[in-house]
């Protein structure tokens, strides 16, 4: 048990990421953090492959911020939300003539009946949605690692009793 409380603790109490879409030449940044809270005004910069920063901004109190999308190519997008909170997040702006054809030949049924700001993910990485969803099986996995633990020092104890009772 002393062993336990000697090893160092690894608590991971909020990550930072962040999200990048492209809509209508409007690179949309959506900063959160792993429980789905918004990264309210964390400060963003989107940099290029020189580590030049390109445009930075604040982001609101939803976590959100945008700008005009800069040329095509790949950039990085970093974010500070402060004590110690930062991300980022690699990006691919597009050519907006490929992004048209693909818009082009992209099955719809109506293409009058789609909403006209589309809206892609340029961001590398996982989404969203896999960042913030509940991580069942790293709970199952502690829960059984707490139930171990606990087993063992209850037949430990049970041991020590035993060997020390007067025979």
């Amino acid at each position: 048990m002393l062993m336990l409380t000697l090893e160092p603790a690894w608590v991971f109490a909020h990550n930072l990421s962040v999200d990048c879409r492209l809509a209508d030449a409007v690179v949309h940044v959506e900063v959160y953090y792993d429980d789905d809270t918004p990264g309210a005004n964390a400060k963003v910069e989107v940099r290029d492959a020189n580590e030049k920063v390109i445009v930075k901004g604040v982001t609101d109190n939803q976590g959100k911020w945008s700008c005009a999308a800069p040329p095509p190519g790949k950039y990085v997008v970093y974010a500070d939300a402060g004590a110690g909170h930062r991300a980022k997040r690699r990006i691919n702006v597009p050519d907006p003539a490929e992004q048209a054809r693909g818009a082009e030949n992209s099955p719809t049924p109506d293409k009058s009946a789609m909403p006209s700001i589309r809206s892609d993910s340029i961001s590398e990485g996982p989404s969203k949605d896999e960042i913030t969803r509940t991580p069942w099986l790293k709970i199952a996995i502690g829960l059984a690692v707490i139930g171990v633990c606990s087993g063992a020092f209850v037949v430990a104890m049970r041991l020590k009793r035993g060997a020390q009772a007067p025979r």
